[in-house]
């Protein structure tokens, strides 16, 4: 029989390293003492830039099992729907925001997320700790937007650079408005595709700021945006980051927030199902449809996170953030 692809499945425990270390915690050792064994050591110094026993515990313990099956396993995933934010992670963001009340708290970043005639306008300003403030309503003069950005700057104090605005629904001329009145502030488009490089991101803990470099490749900035929050909010890594319990009528942040799957697409990239049909006869599912209404209010904390993790981008990019 002719084949026409063959695949070659690399596993984890293919690595030297990773078999050295897996041989000796058969033997009863603890991971300290497999750390520091002559026969891990070797194996390291031997194949140098292999994945370590060390890196794949870490990876075992730490990954969901759609990044484990693909990243470790070598398999092509198969299994069922993952969340973006789980529901003990929202309770403890939740939690967090709760315990922060009271506390002097200095804003870092500003999520606008423009509405269109009856659509809500949405604005989120965010520090370290996590949302600070939420608030959303309809902006039927859109020459409100830029006006209410304009004092959300002023009242906390966030410099312009760390603003963004979704590009769509008009965001660009808003941003354009508040750059001619001396506001320089961002641009996002949602649906910017993403090159395939690192993604830097910053973990905050109770009192200083460490930088981490992880790698993630992103179908597009949507998707890189929900995976980034997603990491601000896993309470296995740090203190977690805090998300209000915040009600709009019969909207709620969490109800928003809390159907977004976790998917990955062939190549192993994060991607999220589109925010609307581009073709009506499309079966694939939308967001609007997994959650019932445009998802305004998160896109707002989206864009507000981000701009918190990359601070100061350079303007005037081609492709999407300015």
């Amino acid at each position: 029989m002719k084949w026409y692809r063959k695949v070659i499945r690399i596993r984890a425990e293919d690595s030297q390293c990773v078999r050295a270390g897996l041989a000796l915690e058969r033997r009863g050792l603890t991971p300290s003492q497999i750390d520091e064994h002559p026969m891990v050591l070797a194996a390291e110094a031997k194949w140098p830039g292999v994945l370590t026993y060390r890196e794949y515990k870490q990876r075992r313990a730490t990954w969901d099992k759609v990044r484990q099956c693909i990243g470790l396993d070598g398999e092509f995933y198969e299994g069922g729907e993952l969340l973006m934010y789980p529901p003990d992670w929202l309770n403890a963001a939740e939690n967090v925001w709760a315990n922060l009340r009271g506390q002097p708290r200095k804003a870092k970043a500003i999520g606008c997320d423009p509405g269109e005639g009856g659509a809500d306008s949405a604005w989120a300003v965010v520090d370290e700790l996590g949302v600070i403030e939420l608030l959303a309503h309809k902006t039927p003069n859109t020459t409100d937007i830029p006006k209410v950005t304009k004092a959300l700057i002023r009242q906390h104090g966030v410099d312009p650079r760390n603003v963004g605005i979704d590009r769509g629904g008009g965001g660009y001329q808003h941003a354009c408005a508040l750059e001619d009145d001396g506001f320089p502030v961002r641009t996002i488009a949602f649906g910017e595709s993403m090159l395939l490089e690192p993604i830097r991101r910053k973990r905050w803990h109770s009192e200083r700021v460490e930088n981490f470099e992880e790698r993630y490749v992103y179908v597009n900035r949507r998707a890189q945006m929900a995976h980034e929050l997603r990491l601000l909010l896993d309470p296995t890594t740090g203190p977690g980051w805090g998300l209000p319990v915040w009600y709009n009528g019969d909207r709620s942040l969490r109800q928003q927030m809390a159907p977004i799957p976790l998917s990955y697409d062939k190549e192993g990239r994060i991607w999220l199902p589109p925010k609307n049909k581009k073709d009506p006869n499309a079966k694939e599912r939308t967001l609007v449809e997994i959650i019932g209404y445009s998802p305004d209010e998160w896109d707002a904390v989206m864009v507000a996170s981000h701009c918190l993790l990359h601070k100061g981008a350079a303007k005037a990019v081609a492709g999407g953030i300015r």
